[in-house]
Order: C-alpha cells, then structure tokens, then sequence
C-alpha cells in the first residue's frame, strides 16, 4: 500500500509539474487593449494570428501592436482544454489492465487479472465498449475467460479524474458462469493521447465448484477485491 501511494503522489506532481510548466503569448495593442493566447500565424514585420482559449482567432498587423510577451499559464481550465483535445474527446478508446487481489466470501480465491476492453468514447463523461479477459484463480487453479460489456464514467471534465468502472458478462474455458466486476479509481492524463489508471473492485465470478472429498458440486460465487493498474489510449 505505501508503494502504492508513493506512485500516486508521484503522478499528481507530474501532472502539476506539466501545468506550471504551459506558456501563452500576451499581446499588446497600441489602443490599449491586451489579448493573450497562442500565436498560430505571423508573417515578421508584417501581420500574425493569435487564438485566445475560448477558440477564437485574431489577426493584427504589426503597425498595431505596441509589445508582445509570454507568461506561464497555470489555469487548471487552460490546461484541461489542451489536454482534453487528445486525451477524452469522442470516438475510440481502447484500455488494458493487469491487476490482483485476494479472495472474500465462503466460496472467495486470490486472483491475478489480464483484460483488454475497446469501443467508443460517446463524451468526455460516459465509455461504452466490449473485451475480453484471462483471470487466474489460485486456489481452484482454474482459468476463466470473462467475455463482457463495459461501461466507464468519469466525474470529471479535467484530465486528473475519479471514474466508475463496471463489467458484467460471462466466463468459459476451465469454469463457466456470470462474471461482474465494478470498479472505482482515478485516471491520470499522461499526455495528449494517453492516461494511467489505478483502480479497486470487486471480481465476482459464479461457477460450479467440486468438493472432491464430499464428492458434491454446488453453484457458488467466487469472489474477490482486485486491485487493477492500466492504460488507456
């Protein structure tokens, strides 16, 4: 658990580190007005363009422009924008997860987890998609392979955000059953196109289990807490 807070505060001063580190021009005009952006044009001596963070462009001659400068632009909103226009905006999102945990409950098993999950970002807010899992149970040193849906929704607009994770589907290979597994954690923006997640769930996996020296099966869930780290991309 110790190592684990220390790579999360790690990527919180990252993620800090990255904003006080954006610059944006500031713009000087002769009339007096002050216009601060991002330079996306300019001819020398001549005319450039400038776009402010709501999106829009404008354009001045030089003749017109007294001064220009910079200065770092620490505006959690600025830098979500940037962030954003890579990181959750619509269309396909694929992720990949590696996680382990130990089991819970009369029937629970330690478990080691790998699961991949593709489909459609439908806002910045709400994933949609479908995967495909291998999840190794210790104790019954059995293999399950999870085939499921999965619905992701993240709190917030902003590249550091808390999210709820949810997969139900159902498992073949050595043990067959209903598989659903909810999950709440923290993504963290890592750059324009990808994010680290960290999360905690619970794995819930219904399966007949056979009690050799009582020569009896049962239906029983198998469950466990699971600890998952991934990538998103």
């Amino acid at each position: 658990m110790r190592k684990i807070l220390l790579v999360l505060v790690a990527l919180w001063g990252f993620s800090a580190l990255s904003i006080a580190q954006n610059y944006r021009e500031i713009v000087y005009l002769k009339n007096g007005s002050i216009i601060k952006g991002v330079i996306i044009e300019q001819t020398p001596n001549v005319s450039l363009k400038i776009k402010t963070a709501d999106g829009s462009v404008f354009a001045y001659q030089m003749d017109e422009i007294e001064k220009m400068t910079k200065e770092e632009d620490t505006t959690p909103q600025s830098s979500f924008k940037r962030n954003v226009s890579g990181n959750r905006t619509v269309g396909y999102r694929g992720f990949v997860e590696v996680g382990g945990g130990f089991g819970v409950g009369y029937a629970g098993d330690g478990i080691f987890s790998f699961q991949t999950s593709h489909g459609y970002q439908c806002t910045p807010y709400f994933y949609l998609g479908a995967g495909i899992g291998l999840d190794v149970h210790f104790g019954y040193n059995t293999i399950f392979m999870p085939i499921f849906a999965n619905i992701r929704t993240n709190f917030l607009n902003r590249p550091v955000t808390p999210f709820f994770d949810a997969k139900i589907g159902y498992s073949v290979v050595d043990g067959t059953g209903l598989y659903f597994n909810p999950n709440f954690g923290v993504s963290f923006g890592l750059n324009k196109k990808a994010a680290l997640n960290f999360g905690i769930g619970y794995n819930m996996q219904i399966a007949d289990i056979y009690y050799l020296y009582y020569n009896y099966e049962e239906r029983r869930i198998i469950g466990a807490i699971c600890f998952k780290l991934g990538i998103e991309f």
